[in-house]
């Protein structure tokens, strides 16, 4: 393993220990929307995930990386992580993993959510896509993928889920912030 791959793994190590380690306990009024599989069917999901993951690396491996394509790739899994922190802050005590929005909840505008509607997830495929360059692999290429397919259908249900709780309040922000990549040119109607 490179340097730049090591990295990698711990960022994704700390995204994970923060994740489980400031897990919210479920909210007794919380307004759910979408899926939200149980846990022995989670465990067997992620690790069948794991194991095709697995199998593909060992089949196909990875392809060589530069020098300054794996710094580059390592640049942008931390800058992703970073952004994970800022976004967790933000949140705050508002933060699940589930689409779902707790009672007395605010639409949170400040931090990295005054730049995009969707900080975590862009957070995440920051990483994703840094892993890729600092380890350019079928099974890597795949994962993005599935993260992105993962996330764009997560957005649509958070945002029609907002969109239903917090009506105007939700429209005047959305209109004005993008869902995941940030605007040059926000605010010059």
């Amino acid at each position: 393993m490179t340097v730049a791959e090591i990295g990698a793994a711990l960022a994704w190590a700390a995204l994970a220990v923060d994740v489980l380690w400031r897990r919210p306990r479920p909210a007794a009024n919380a307004i759910v929307a979408g899926w939200r599989p149980r846990g022995p069917v989670r465990m067997l999901a992620a690790l069948g995930t794991a194991s095709a993951i697995v199998m593909l690396e060992r089949m196909t491996g990875a392809l060589p990386a530069s020098r300054l394509q794996s710094g580059v790739g390592l640049g942008i899994v931390l800058c992703g992580l970073l952004l994970h922190f800022a976004a967790r802050r933000a949140l705050g005590p508002w933060w699940d993993a589930t689409v779902a929005v707790r009672q007395g909840q605010p639409v949170v505008t400040s931090g990295p959510y005054a730049a995009v509607r969707h900080p975590l997830y862009l957070a995440v495929l920051l990483m994703a896509l840094g892993t890729l360059a600092v380890h350019p692999s079928l099974a890597a290429a795949c994962v993005v993928l599935g993260l992105t397919l993962g996330t764009l259908l997560k957005v649509r249900a958070e945002d029609a889920l907002l969109r239903r709780v917090f009506g105007a309040t939700w429209e005047a922000w959305a209109a004005d912030v993008p869902a995941l990549i940030p605007s040059l040119r926000r605010g010059r109607r």
